[in-house]
């Protein structure tokens, strides 16, 4: 195969869905970039015209956060943070990252505040999640973004 890019034939080879086969090399800045103009996407949503509600009931969310778990099909971390809510009832706002591990893995922490120790920390053995690290806030039981605040 030929990397369609750098019309290469050298390493590993990887399926783009849009470009057919790219190199690793190019594989890696084609997902750089992506992942660039990914977060300037993001911090478009200022604002939620409308909220969500989790199947859980204890957590909403909003149009950026819905965004997020749609195209980088993370739902699943909004069930993650969703099922401490009841365990941080009384902490009306969350400071919740996401740090990957060079493991393939990722560790998911929660602080009152940013200079506080993590409250939650949540060890993922796996994930396919594109963002190194990521912030975003629970306010009032309501996950959003930091440009929603």
């Amino acid at each position: 195969m030929i990397c369609k890019y750098c019309k290469t034939q050298t390493g590993e080879m990887f399926r783009s869905e849009f470009f057919g086969y790219l190199c690793s090399e190019c594989n890696h800045n084609f997902l750089s970039k992506r992942i660039k103009l990914f977060l300037q996407e993001l911090s478009h949503f200022t604002g939620s015209e409308n909220i969500y509600d989790h199947y859980s009931k204890n957590l909403k969310f909003t149009d950026g956060i819905k965004y997020l778990a749609e195209q980088l099909n993370c739902y699943w971390l909004i069930d993650l943070i969703a099922s401490y809510q009841n365990e941080l009832i009384n902490i009306p706002f969350q400071l919740w990252s996401i740090k990957l591990r060079s493991d393939g893995g990722a560790i998911i922490e929660c602080r009152e505040d940013s200079n506080l120790r993590p409250i939650i920390t949540q060890f993922v053995e796996n994930t396919d999640f594109l963002i190194k690290y990521f912030e975003f806030y629970v306010v009032n039981n309501i996950l959003l973004l930091r440009s929603e605040y």
